[in-house]
């Protein structure tokens, strides 16, 4: 599953990103439109009936554990885009009405929390050697959650860069 090591390696590269100190300049705004565009484009790379790996099963203890992990990388991530100069962001709800119908309210910072959150999961069944599960993961978050996100953050991201 050459695909999954090449997905693997572009979460990494975001975590990375979520992990740094924020540096100056508009630079933060282009690492992290390239860091969530390669992720949406590899994210439709990753099979779509990815599969649970059979062998293990994980634990309701290691379900809590991974709850909480998830609750502190996803503040710390929150916390980190406070460097962005974009937060709030107007989101059409059904993009197929035309003409445009309700309009919601996006925010990066939580685009940008919820997709490393929904990413670490896959990642620790990468980890655990579990590379089906955690395509399965990585795939099914995007179809259903983070996908969504990026999308909002990548658009929100790319109009502010146009207005400068």
């Amino acid at each position: 599953m050459e695909v999954v090591d090449r997905f693997a390696r572009l979460v990494e590269e975001f975590e990375q990103w979520c992990s740094a100190a924020p540096t100056p300049g508009d630079d933060e705004v282009e690492q992290l439109m390239r860091c969530l565009a390669r992720l949406y484009a590899g994210a439709l790379d990753l099979p779509v009936d990815g599969g649970l790996d059979d062998d293990l099963e994980q634990s309701d203890e290691a379900s809590d554990e991974a709850g909480a992990a998830d609750d502190s990388l996803w503040r710390q991530t929150y916390d980190r885009c406070a460097s962005l100069p974009v937060s709030y962001y107007a989101v059409v709800l059904d993009p197929l009405a035309v003409p445009a119908g309700e309009t919601g309210l996006g925010d990066l910072a939580d685009d940008v929390a919820d997709i490393r959150r929904d990413l670490a999961r896959g990642r620790a069944e990468y980890e655990r050697g579990r590379r089906r599960s955690a395509a399965w993961e990585w795939r099914h978050g995007f179809d259903t959650h983070w996908g969504e996100h990026a999308l909002g953050a990548l658009t929100a991201l790319r109009a502010w860069s146009r207005s400068c």
